[in-house]
């Protein structure tokens, strides 16, 4: 907070004060102290002109809108400023506001309804922006309607006919890939699938091995002392068996491990480089 208030009291001699009328003069001095710490950071490319020359030559035209016509006609800043009023007679106060109602704000000052017209008569939809030429015409900004095609030059033709024919191209590759990967992992649905079943049936025989164990254990230490050797015989034979079962079992979890990185190596980095390269085929189509 003291970096703050020492940056308030520092920027604070330059702001211009709340009673002082809009004037872009007023804010010379901030903008020559951040175009000085622009250039003190190495940031020059980043200042603002201070009197940026217009080169004669250069057609400077006026953007109308909605918060154009309200600085210029309706700001309190003017002694008698014009009175807008949306359809509910409220009073339109500020620039913000103006944007939820711009053409309350537009229809104060033009005639709607010749603008939209004109707009209409050339299959547009008005978009409530005018632009005022300097050889004294206004240009209506509007966008298409959905009913109206715009009209192509033969380069624009012939440009979209080449683009749809490349479309149609990559469209039968991506066909003929997807048939392929498509073949891929049903080949891997079924080797995991089979890999599954011996695995799950490999841990059923474990189980039951391990079953066996624990009861010829429980045999060999309740028998005597004659028979216990050969009893503790049939232990170890029986944890024999359990321990290449479940050397199986291992190497069945490696070899299933393997298909399903198989499976999505097919599924993610093969379509994944299919389409990098029909993307650098049309690339390289269009800058060759």
């Amino acid at each position: 907070m003291n970096i703050v208030e020492q940056c308030i009291k520092l920027l604070k001699p330059y702001m211009p004060s709340q009673k002082a009328p809009r004037c872009i003069m007023l804010h010379l001095p901030l903008v020559m102290l951040s175009n000085t710490i622009q250039r003190v950071a190495g940031y020059g490319n980043f200042t603002r002109e201070i009197c940026p020359h217009i080169s004669p030559a250069s057609i400077q035209a006026l953007p109308v809108d909605c918060r154009v016509m309200y600085e210029v006609l309706s700001s309190s800043v003017h002694s008698d400023p014009f009175t807008i009023r949306d359809r509910e007679n409220i009073l339109i106060s500020s620039v913000n506001i103006t944007t939820n109602f711009k053409q309350e704000t537009l229809g104060s000052f033009f005639d709607l309804e010749r603008l939209h017209e004109i707009c209409s008569h050339h299959g547009l939809i008005f978009d409530n922006r005018l632009t005022y030429l300097p050889n004294g015409l206004i240009r209506l900004q509007g966008t298409l309607t959905p009913d109206v095609r715009p009209s192509l030059s033969h380069y624009d033709l012939r440009k979209h006919q080449q683009s749809s024919n490349r479309r149609q191209s990559v469209a039968k590759r991506v066909k003929d890939d997807n048939a392929e990967v498509k073949r891929l992992i049903s080949d891997v649905h079924s080797e995991i699938s089979e890999l599954t079943n011996k695995q799950k049936a490999n841990m059923k025989k474990i189980n039951f091995m391990t079953k066996k164990v624990k009861k010829l254990k429980e045999i060999a230490k309740a028998s005597q002392a004659d028979g216990r050797l050969l009893a503790y015989d049939d232990v170890r034979s029986a944890k024999n068996i359990r321990a290449e079962l479940r050397l199986q079992d291992l190497r069945w979890k490696v070899e299933l491990r393997v298909a399903r990185r198989k499976k999505w190596r097919i599924t993610n980095v093969s379509v994944v480089s299919f389409y990098t390269n029909c993307f650098h085929f049309t690339h390289n189509h269009r800058t060759g």
